[in-house]
């Protein structure tokens, strides 16, 4: 069952708005964060993976669907978010990708 309080960025102005000011960016070994707080009581977000990086649309998909589920079980609100991963993605275990991705998204709070 979906969350209700996630929710996918869809318009060019809400993805644009998380590159502007650049200023909340978060790095680790695995992901790259930029974010910005919103006003709402929802977590929208959008996940970046490069085509260069990542040649196979599966491997791509199957990266945004591990990092959705990811983002589905934190309760963290009233923030955008853009996700990229990085090349050594898949050098890493799951739940190695998920306590980085938990880690990161804990220093947003």
């Amino acid at each position: 069952m979906k969350s209700k309080h996630i929710i996918s960025l869809k318009k060019k102005g809400d993805i644009s708005s998380l590159f502007e000011k650049r200023l909340n960016v978060l790095r680790s070994k695995i992901f790259n964060i930029n974010y910005v707080k919103n006003n709402l009581d929802e977590l929208r977000f959008v996940i970046a993976v490069s085509k260069k990086k990542y040649k196979s649309a599966v491997t791509r998909n199957k990266i945004k669907r591990q990092v959705r589920q990811i983002l589905q079980a934190t309760n963290i609100k009233g923030i955008d978010i853009a996700i990229f991963a990085n090349e050594n993605y898949f050098e890493n275990k799951f739940e190695a990708i998920q306590n980085d991705l938990n880690s990161l998204l804990s220093r947003i709070k």
